[in-house]
């Protein structure tokens, strides 16, 4: 992350969250300095949807979407598809980790061309 060096200007200290000293940073920006402020983008955004070696490591759960043109295949032949993409999920098309309170959900949004691969 870049931070940008702001001249802090010495005065009085106004609005909720200031703590009324000189060095609180919300009492000492100008309104312009404030705006120039950078704002990180949310996590969702700067996680791409690729493998993540990291992400892999705390997957606590895994999910498949499947098409509605599978729809009437044989739940066990669905099943073996979902379990040869999940045990290379680096090697699938559309691949997205969910963010859960205590890891990640693997989704894979199943395609042709994965099915293809697998069988």
């Amino acid at each position: 992350m870049f931070f940008r060096t702001v001249e802090v200007k010495q005065g009085p200290t106004r609005g909720p969250l200031a703590t009324r000293t000189p060095s609180s940073i919300l009492g000492c920006l100008t309104a312009r300095q404030i705006a120039e402020i950078p704002i990180p983008l949310s996590r969702k955004t700067l996680m791409a949807n690729e493998f993540d070696p990291y992400r892999e490591a705390l997957v606590i759960e895994a999910g498949t979407v499947w098409p509605e043109e599978y729809e009437d295949w044989d739940p066990n032949e669905r099943q073996r598809i979902e379990q040869r993409l999940h045990a290379e999920p680096a090697k699938a098309a559309e691949l997205e980790y969910v963010r859960q309170h205590t890891g990640f959900l693997r989704q894979i949004r199943v395609t042709p061309a994965d099915v293809d691969r697998v069988t």
